[in-house]
């Protein structure tokens, strides 16, 4: 890890920006746009021929405009304001199943991203900061609204294939549907997770019609997919349908898009019914719009962009800012609430560590650690620096990977300007004796030995020497 991934990742200027990408989309002319508006309600075949083919009229997208001017303002006001003090959070990062590994710059991605969301959804003063190469710290203002951490960590991953289904049922949970897949694929059957989806297969959950608390599971052929990373701009748009997010694709999203709904209109004039297109976000199914073959026979022109519909469940704004950062490059995880120190911290030790005895200057600092269980690791942060309690000759013995001795040193440790700050005033001929005393919050993450992280914060007082 590079001093890069100490930065401070605060709303800045990328290209597109997110300001470039809403001019951008406002100058379209939404009469060519392409519209998806039928909600996702039932998907069987005869509740499918009800639904709105794609494609819309200019005067019917002039009418949409116009009648839904005060929607869009309901829909933009809509969000619960009500405050949260300031207070920061810690997110574990892995890698997305089937992605790449963690690196230090999708960490410094991911932090960029989380801090353009809010700042698409009108919250300025948010910060992400890279601790460690799986950890990101993110800082929230006192007049940020409650939910916003889940909102703008979540996922973000679009995906669009075509719907075809696996045996043409659905499954009552995640696992049995990965089983489905892997039946279908030929390969042992095992169940699991995310990462035991067989390649050529997607699991999909389906928020039944009749009330958003059930969920059902589907699973798809994973073919002709196009993707978030496919799309160059996302706006909030309203309908009398209700909301819907105006999409536009890079050069070669709308040449993807094209190809994908031209196999749909191709699926359809084979089966001699309408077939359609599942849109997923974060592994759901959205909308699940029909491609008319007779209308279609090309497909459609992606270069016109698209338009989706959303969820009465889930907040409009969230998925236009969503979208429009693009996908986060990890999956997080935020970090369990603090446990009580005294459950988990038997002693911890912070002194001045510099070659001559009780001298400061050197801004060098040593934490040591003693847990009451056994942990695989722990990190430390001190007014915003980070320290790995790693070091090998001060670290206590390791007993099948886990050690209750943690310690490591941190320099610069901000004896000068930071939260240790030892005042002139108590030094005496460039030594300080403890008097007055300098104490600081010390923030521990403890990585147990399941693998779980758990955050002790704590009061340390610091002592005029180490060792």
């Amino acid at each position: 890890m590079t001093d890069d991934s100490q930065t401070e990742w605060r709303l800045r200027t990328i290209d597109p920006s997110p300001a470039d990408r809403r001019e951008r989309v406002a100058d379209t002319d939404w009469g060519r746009a392409l519209q998806a508006t039928i909600p996702s309600g039932g998907t069987g075949r005869g509740r499918r021929r009800a639904r709105r083919v794609l494609g819309v009229t200019a005067a019917t997208a002039t009418a949409i405009a116009i009648a839904g001017l005060m929607a869009a303002l309901l829909v933009f006001t809509g969000h619960d304001e009500s405050p949260v003090a300031g207070r920061s959070a810690a997110f574990v990062a892995t890698p997305v199943p089937g992605g790449a590994p963690l690196t230090p710059e999708s960490l410094r991605a991911a932090a960029s991203l989380l801090v353009e969301r809010a700042g698409l959804l009108g919250v300025e003063g948010v910060t992400a900061t890279p601790r460690s190469t799986d950890v990101i710290d993110i800082g929230l203002p006192d007049e940020a609204p409650e939910g916003l951490l889940s909102q703008i960590s979540a996922p973000g991953r679009l995906l669009m294939v075509p719907e075809r289904r696996v045996e043409g049922t659905s499954a009552p949970s995640f696992d049995e549907a990965v089983r489905v897949a892997q039946r279908a694929a030929g390969v042992p059957v095992t169940g699991g997770d995310e990462a035991a989806v067989p390649r050529g297969f997607i699991v999909a959950r389906e928020v039944l019609p009749q009330t958003s608390a059930r969920s059902e599971y589907l699973v798809l052929r994973r073919v002709s997919p196009v993707s978030g990373t496919d799309v160059a701009s996302a706006r909030l748009e309203p309908s009398p349908a209700g909301p819907v997010v105006t999409l536009q694709f890079t050069e070669k999203g709308a040449r993807d898009f094209t190809a994908l709904t031209r196999r749909v209109s191709q699926y359809g004039k084979a089966s001699g019914r309408l077939e359609a297109l599942a849109i997923l976000l974060d592994g759901r199914l959205i909308t699940n719009p029909v491609v008319d073959h007779e209308l279609y026979p090309a497909g459609i022109d992606g270069s016109n962009g698209a338009q989706i519909p959303v969820p009465e469940d889930l907040d409009p704004a969230v998925v236009a800012a969503s979208l429009s950062s693009g996908p986060l490059p990890v999956n997080l995880t935020e970090v369990p609430a603090m446990a009580p120190p005294d459950d988990l911290v038997e002693r911890a030790y912070l002194g001045v560590s510099c070659p001559r005895a009780n001298d400061p200057t050197c801004d060098r600092v040593g934490l040591s650690v003693t847990l009451r269980d056994g942990a695989r690791g722990v990190e430390a942060v001190i007014d915003g620096r980070r320290l790995r309690l790693d070091d090998p000759d001060w670290s206590g013995p390791a007993e099948r990977g886990l050690r209750t001795i943690f310690a490591g040193f941190l320099s610069p440790a901000g004896l000068e300007d930071g939260a240790l700050r030892i005042p002139e005033a108590g030094t005496s001929g460039g030594r300080w004796i403890g008097d007055p005393p300098v104490s600081a919050p010390v923030d521990l993450f403890i990585t147990a030995a399941d693998g779980t992280i758990t955050t002790v914060t704590l009061e340390v007082q610091l002592s005029p020497g180490w060792g």
